[in-house]
């Protein structure tokens, strides 16, 4: 599984994701959340095991502007395909998820891998973009994100 943030902040990852995460466990899958803790960097570079399930925490680079998101995206993809999954569940298509998943379509028309991509979308993200606080060309790549990330998906 890929988040579009860490498991502390934002509810996402810790209400939803975790708990399918450890009934995927208790039924005997091999499960990790691969997570870019963007939002809560104590989490940085950690990994540990909650109830069966893998939590990877990506390190934060230190590069500026969209090398940061460029080689977040990187990481979150290379710590997924390590695992030589099956299937890639990807929550929210948008932010890191949303680019990790692009470059996870990229790579398996490359033949880079063969894992079925899941998106998960609980809600429409685009209504999110006028209360977050994003900029104009963020909001934009997000509202382009979602309809691309649901029409690449697998389910």
């Amino acid at each position: 599984m890929i988040g579009p943030f860490g498991l502390r902040v934002k509810n996402t990852m810790s209400e939803r994701a975790l708990p399918m995460a450890r009934a995927l466990a208790r039924r005997g899958h091999t499960v990790s959340m691969i997570l870019p803790p963007w939002d809560c960097p104590v989490d940085a570079g950690k990994t540990w095991l909650d109830d069966g399930v893998e939590i990877v925490n990506s390190q934060l680079p230190a590069l500026p502007g969209p090398l940061f998101h460029l080689q977040l995206a990187v990481w979150l993809v290379q710590a997924a395909l390590q695992r030589r999954p099956d299937v890639i569940h990807l929550f929210k298509p948008k932010a890191y998820a949303g680019l990790a998943h692009q470059l996870l379509v990229y790579l398996k028309r490359l033949g880079r891998h063969r894992a079925r991509l899941v998106v998960d979308a609980d809600d429409w993200e685009k209504a999110w973009n006028k209360l977050g606080d994003y900029t104009f060309w963020q909001r934009r790549f997000f509202a382009f994100q979602e309809p691309w990330g649901l029409r690449h998906a697998e389910a």
